[in-house]
Order: structure tokens, then C-alpha cells, then sequence
């Protein structure tokens, strides 16, 4: 890294503290209570599925309304994106248990694993509050799970 003469380092700007902080959290991502938290993420992703999956048509999967990816955003958002292991084995174990090839199980998996971590990205990187404080972070939410989905799904 360069410097400038006359300008700050990163240790004035405070960047090499903000570093440390996220890599001690990345770092202690699945320290016990991260084990946890995925499997109970996991598990509110399996109850959302089986109830949306009740909302499906007769003798179909198909729901116009699923459930599970706002659990999947909403799990995301809170415990942040490391937790995107949650997301995978709930998909892949709810394809499974509906009769597809593993293979396609581990497709299904992988899409909603992705749109819920592009989601959750998105809304990070506009500043989105967690606590839905704002009439824009509603509307924000709104549209990353809608652009999570779209491209989760391409």
C-alpha cells in the first residue's frame, strides 16, 4: 500500500481496527454458538418449508408463496452471511425429502442458498437497517428479496 506524503495512514482512518474486528468475526464465525445458530437456522427453514408446501396445489410442489426465503433472508440478515450453511442443507434437505436426484436437490439448494446471500449482500451494501426502522429500509427489503429471487433463480 502507498502513501501519500501528508496523508493519513489506515491506523488514523481507523481501517486497520475495522479489519481486525471483522476478521476476529469471521474468525469466530462457528465457534459454538455459530454451530447453533445454523442448526437452528436450518430447522425455522424446514417448518417455514413444510408450511409453505401445504400452501402448494394438489399433487404438486409448486407455491406461490414460499416461506422459507424470507426465513432464509430474515436468518441472514441477523446472524449475518456466514450462516449460509443454514440456507444450503435446509433447501437440499426439503428437496430431498420430496422424491428429486440429488443432483437436482443440490441445484434447488444452491439457488436459494444464492438468493438469500445476494439478498442479504444487498442489503447490507445499501445500509439497510435490521430493526425495519424506516418507510426505505422496508422498501429495500422489498426489493433485495426481489432481486435476490430473480437472480437466485436465472
Amino acid at each position: 500500500m502507498f502513501f501519500r506524503p501528508g496523508c493519513p495512514g489506515p491506523e488514523a482512518r481507523g481501517e486497520v481496527i475495522i479489519q481486525a474486528r471483522h476478521q476476529a468475526r469471521v474468525a469466530a464465525a462457528f465457534q459454538g454458538g455459530g454451530l447453533v445458530e445454523v442448526i437452528a437456522l436450518a430447522g425455522v427453514y424446514l417448518v417455514a418449508a413444510r408450511a409453505g408446501l401445504s400452501l402448494a396445489a394438489e399433487g404438486s410442489h409448486i407455491s406461490a408463496v414460499w416461506l422459507p426465503s424470507g426465513v432464509a433472508l430474515g436468518g441472514l440478515m441477523l446472524w449475518g452471511v456466514s450462516r449460509w450453511p443454514a440456507v444450503f442443507l435446509g433447501a437440499w434437505t426439503v428437496a430431498l425429502s420430496l422424491d428429486v436426484p440429488p443432483g437436482v436437490g443440490l441445484g434447488v439448494a444452491a439457488g436459494a442458498t444464492l438468493e438469500a446471500v445476494l439478498g442479504a449482500l444487498l442489503l447490507r451494501r445499501v445500509a439497510c437497517s435490521r430493526e425495519l426502522h424506516r418507510v426505505r429500509d422496508v422498501v429495500w427489503l422489498g426489493a433485495g428479496a426481489a432481486l435476490g429471487a430473480l437472480l437466485g433463480s436465472g
